[in-house]
């Protein structure tokens, strides 16, 4: 009997060391304290986003947000000695809602952020603090906008840096407005990017990214033209485009009867295709190895099988269902294409739906375009004469797209009349662009226009295989000949009067 209520003693002892080990046994005293802590941050007016997903006396997990887009999910885990030790906190920063993005903050802003709340907590221990680390994070997604679609702003200061080594990206967390200096040579281009909250969704009349030029030293005709186009093409991103159908079917230059966009044959491997391969290549391995089992012979004997009926019927078997099930799958692949080629088909015609369109992020294709315009401009040749499109000096550049207002009488004097001749040559040295995106000096496309042979492939570097298209040109090659021959026709009949007297 002794021997009994030792025993019994012994292992009550151990029970009552195991609670002690457990955390999750907790004294009433310190329970009561997490539930009201936790009920006083429910009722916490400086937490008007949070949302409380779980919440027990070990763990608890709560998000704040300032929109829906800009979400931030933190985890906290009580430890046995709460409050005189500090919460253990693992903050989970979401992407932005949409299925273009799969972007994470990076991981070392998510360490400084888990940083600085360890450190307000180190502060004040034995004492609440699940309400001063949650107010601390809604502060910082208050405060500051780009955190969501940090990557993406990241890779755009990169893109743009790349592109012109010489530009600047300036960053305003706190409203959102990204200020861009794009320099090449002598010319430049400022502007600023304000980031919608609703990003990259659409907010209203707003667009995701709203872009408006605060200087520039381009004339107003390629500014508004390339101001234009860039707005152009983040409205397409945001109505589901990639950047790339946006960039083509943003094109501010009328395109000619008839035109169609022919896609590329550049194969691109999404992660769909990717991961489409990698079932393809298993799949073609199983089968491979059933169909090994069904054809295997007996070494010693070719005719004989070297496994049992039963086991080759199993694997024919197998086989007819693993190819239904694949066709299966490919079916519902190449429905999900044809879809999304009828969705591409929509939104190239001009019609959107919004409700099933998945807007795509358009911040770096935005600053990717700028840089890229103004580069392209500053390097490219004419196609025609091989000289710069543009001229050196801004100003000068500027005085090209002046409407001469001279009036030079009988009177004037040859000095006069050779300067605005000479006016009037330099004013054919204007860029101007045509559909296919490449630019020419004014005078070299009239040129190329309005003399034969018509219907010319573009030389310039987009490497077209079309005739050049302008909108002031007619695209009907017979036109263009009969305006040839008549003009011929005028100058004989002049030069035929000129003879006569």
């Amino acid at each position: 009997m002794a021997e009994l209520l030792a025993l019994t003693a012994s292992n009550k002892l151990d029970d009552i060391a195991k609670e002690t080990k457990d955390p999750s046994i907790r004294s009433p005293e310190q329970a009561t304290f997490i539930v009201d802590e936790q009920k006083e941050v429910r009722a916490c007016q400086l937490l008007p986003s949070l949302k409380v997903e779980v919440a027990t006396d070990s763990f608890f997990r709560a998000t704040v947000s300032r929109t829906k887009n800009s979400a931030l999910s933190v985890n906290f885990s009580y430890p046995k000695e709460y409050p005189q030790t500090n919460l253990i906190v693992d903050i989970i920063i979401k992407p932005l809602q949409s299925p273009a993005s799969g972007t994470f903050i990076p991981p070392l802003l998510k360490k400084k952020l888990q940083n600085d709340v360890a450190e307000i907590l180190a502060r004040s221990k034995g004492q609440p603090q699940l309400k001063t680390a949650l107010i601390f994070l809604q502060d910082f997604a208050n405060e500051n906008k780009f955190f969501p679609l940090w990557k993406e702003v990241k890779q755009s200061v990169v893109r743009a840096r790349e592109i012109c080594p010489e530009s600047k990206v300036l960053l305003n967390d706190r409203s959102g407005i990204i200020k861009l200096i794009i320099t090449y040579d002598l010319y430049e281009l400022k502007a600023t990017i304000h980031i919608d909250d609703a990003y990259p969704f659409w907010s209203g009349t707003n667009l995701p990214c709203n872009l408006k030029v605060t200087s520039t030293n381009f004339p107003p005709v390629i500014e508004r033209m390339i101001t234009a186009q860039a707005i152009e093409v983040v409205r397409r991103c945001a109505q589901g485009m990639s950047a790339d159908e946006a960039l083509i079917s943003s094109n501010p230059i009328k395109a000619p009867k008839g035109w169609k966009h022919v896609a590329s044959d550049r194969v691109v491997l999404s992660k769909d295709t990717i991961r489409s391969l990698h079932n393809d290549t298993k799949t073609l391995k199983k089968v491979q190895e059933l169909r090994n089992i069904n054809d295997a012979k007996q070494a010693h004997n070719q005719k004989a099988s070297l496994n049992s009926a039963n086991e080759r019927r199993q694997a024919r078997r197998d086989i007819s269902k693993l190819t239904a099930k694949e066709i299966e799958a490919d079916e519902a692949m190449e429905e999900k294409v044809r879809n999304l080629e009828v969705e591409q088909a929509k939104l190239k015609a001009g019609y959107v739906d919004y409700e099933f369109a998945d807007p795509q992020l358009s911040l770096l294709p935005l600053v990717n375009f700028l840089c890229s315009s103004l580069k392209s401009l500053c390097e490219t040749d004419c196609p025609i004469c091989a000289k710069k499109i543009l001229v050196g000096d801004p100003t000068e550049l500027a005085n090209l797209y002046k409407v001469s207002t001279s009036t030079l009488g009988e009177g004037a004097s040859k000095e006069a009349k050779r300067a605005e001749k000479e006016k009037r040559k330099l004013r054919g040295m204007r860029p101007i662009r045509v559909f296919c995106g490449c630019y020419y000096h004014y005078k070299c496309l009239d040129v190329l226009m309005t003399e034969p042979p018509f219907g010319k492939a573009c030389a310039g570097s987009c490497f077209g295989d079309r005739p050049v298209h302008h909108p002031d040109y007619p695209d009907d090659k017979k036109i263009l000949e009969r305006a040839y021959s008549n003009k011929n026709a005028r100058e004989r009949e002049i030069a035929d009067a000129a003879m006569c007297f």
